[in-house]
């Protein structure tokens, strides 16, 4: 089953959140399971999900600090 426009946002903005965490992801999303949650990761075009990932690696960097060398 193809995912909706919806389904896509809804999934960008739940990763911010949770990351990789699929089971929490689709706990949100009722009609998808943990294992298409994480199928739809892997297999989505990274450059759709760039915005969202993007946003969740500043989230990061800003609540974690910076611990690069």
């Amino acid at each position: 089953m193809d995912w909706s426009s919806e389904e896509v946002e809804a999934f960008k903005e739940l990763y911010i959140t949770h990351g990789k965490d699929f089971r929490a992801i689709a706990q949100h999303l009722p009609q998808r399971t943990p294992a298409e949650a994480m199928m739809f990761y892997y297999r989505y075009d990274p450059g759709k999900l760039g915005v969202a990932l993007a946003r969740c690696s500043v989230f990061f960097i800003v609540m974690l600090g910076d611990r690069g060398g």
